[in-house]
């Protein structure tokens, strides 16, 4: 009996090995060949890194993990080893990804941008090619194609909920504005948070108001609605008119991603004008008649 080292280049990818003994002489020579099969089990996904990004995330590289083993039927099935291996490859809803082989149980594959553009839901899989290699079946008594396509994990594409910290003012009055009936005024609301993305709209007591939001336009920036010079994400604004604050109660105030998704709701007390002044320990301007004031 003869025993010899394989090197890892002749088992780290599905392939049939031709092993042959070459003996040295006098009387020696090269035997026969016979074919050592590597077959590859269809692998398996036990998880993947990161499992949600953002739409417009960017390029990134993705960690795809797995048991370094495959399970198989123990004296049904012949003996699998190793899950992943040189020849696998990520998919993306079927686009295959640029894939680097770390270990039997983890890959490495580049999504590129365009791929993160969309929301729902992404499927990854891993697919390990045969390269004419098999498995033998016992159930039916013939070789099975080695490899195959591994089941998939969903990688979520969406906005973070967002999450409103601040809101100025928190308690206002319609005598604010009235001041001038012939032209009255607005009481801007200034609202600040995390995961506010492009389109996010304020709403205030059910009704979606006009809110700052921030596009891109060739090289520059603009904004829909009101006009600011703060475009984060972070900080967006609307305003409210005589009409919105003509009744007198706590309105609920949310901001509401493009997706649906919306954050925690914080109230704005609007109050008479006598409350106001109490609270605020101030004195509002006398209210002009209609055709006073301009």
């Amino acid at each position: 009996i003869l025993y010899s080292l394989m090197p890892k280049s002749e088992y780290d990818e599905p392939k049939r090995v031709s092993i042959s003994l070459d003996v040295a002489g006098p009387g020696g020579g090269k035997s026969n060949s016979i074919d050592l099969t590597v077959a590859a089990p269809q692998p398996v996904v036990s998880n993947i890194i990161p499992r949600a990004i953002y739409p417009d995330y960017g390029e990134f590289v993705m960690t795809v993990e797995g048991p370094l083993s495959v399970p198989y039927f123990n004296g049904f099935e012949e003996e699998r080893f190793g899950n992943f291996n040189k020849a696998s490859i990520v998919f993306l809803d079927g686009i295959p990804l640029a894939t680097t082989y770390i270990t039997p149980g983890t890959l490495e594959a580049v999504v590129p941008a365009e791929l993160t553009a969309l929301q729902g839901n992404a499927l990854i899989t891993v697919y390990t090619p045969s390269n004419g290699t098999g498995y033998f079946d016992s159930f039916s008594g013939g070789i099975i194609e080695s490899g195959g396509e591994s089941n998939a994990i969903a990688l979520n594409v969406s906005y973070p909920a967002p999450i409103i910290t601040a809101m100025s003012p928190e308690v206002t009055t319609k005598a604010l504005i009235d001041r001038c009936p012939d032209n009255p005024g607005m009481v801007r609301l200034k609202i600040t948070g995390e995961n506010f993305w492009p389109g996010a709209t304020i709403w205030v007591d059910g009704v979606e108001f006009v809110t700052t939001a921030q596009t891109t336009k060739g090289n520059g920036l603009i904004t829909r609605g009101i006009t600011d010079f703060d475009l984060s994400y972070n900080v967006i604004y609307t305003d409210l008119s005589v009409t919105d604050l003509s009744r007198i109660y706590s309105a609920p105030v949310v901001v509401m991603n493009p997706d649906g998704s919306i954050s925690d709701r914080v109230f704005i007390d609007i109050i008479d004008q006598a409350t106001y002044e109490a609270y605020f320990g101030v004195k509002l301007p006398p209210q002009f008649m209609p055709g006073e004031c301009k």
